[in-house]
């Protein structure tokens, strides 16, 4: 496949990293989109709103850290899960 990264000897099988490369970019956009989510909650004036919106995307990165430590490993619930879920406390 195009542009993709092979591993291996000759006789061996090899390994392919589109799918990690793939992974890691679906990875970035959503810490993106978690930071603008973040940001835009810092910016509304409105308290109610600015408590909802900011609730919403602190529980979405603890629900992310929670699926991130059962699915790759369970520091992540030291450095993402337990600051999200301290701020919502």
């Amino acid at each position: 496949m195009a542009g993709d990264v092979y591993l291996g000897s000759a006789g061996a099988a090899g390994v392919y990293l589109a799918a990690g490369r793939a992974v890691s970019g679906d990875q970035g956009l959503y810490n993106g989109f978690l930071v603008a989510g973040l940001g835009w909650a810092l910016l509304i004036a409105d308290p109610a709103w600015h408590r909802s919106i900011g609730m919403f995307f602190l529980g979405c990165v603890a629900v992310a850290g929670l699926y991130g430590a059962a699915t790759a490993g369970g520091r992540i619930l030291l450095v993402q899960t337990l600051p999200a879920a301290l701020w919502l406390a």
